[in-house]
């Protein structure tokens, strides 16, 4: 777990907000759970193999923390932003909504104040 990973559920837990899971394979779930003849079901469906940082299964939030966006890290390369980009597109697709921030915003706790409006807002709907 990176540094703002571990930062966040700390924030999550000292601000009582649960439900949450931590690496939820939502592409695997959305093609009939983890079991058994888990890779052809995803080939067939054309996903990979995604997981959330954090999810909200039954809300159907999550919670992507992009760490080492200043040194080149895997979200901030060429080929990372792609891959992102594709696992967003296909959450999405999945009814997700998709929160993705930095390991900046979750010091700042800016990360876990926008997660419990989201939470909120999706609670009132």
């Amino acid at each position: 777990m990176s540094r703002g990973e571990e930062t966040l559920a700390l924030h999550l837990q000292a601000d009582r907000i649960t439900g949450w899971v931590r690496e939820y394979r939502f592409a695997a779930e959305a093609v009939g759970g983890t079991g058994k003849g888990v890779r052809g079901r995803l080939e067939r469906s054309g996903l990979s193999d995604y997981r959330f940082d954090f999810a909200w299964p039954e809300q159907k939030i999550a919670v992507e923390v992009d760490g080492g966006t200043w040194r080149k890290g895997a979200h901030s390369s060429g080929a990372g932003i792609a891959r992102d980009r594709m696992k967003d597109e296909s959450a999405l697709r999945l009814g997700w909504t998709v929160y993705r921030c930095t390991t900046e915003m979750v010091l700042w706790g800016r990360a876990v104040e926008t997660i419990a409006i989201l939470l909120a807002q999706r609670e009132a709907a």
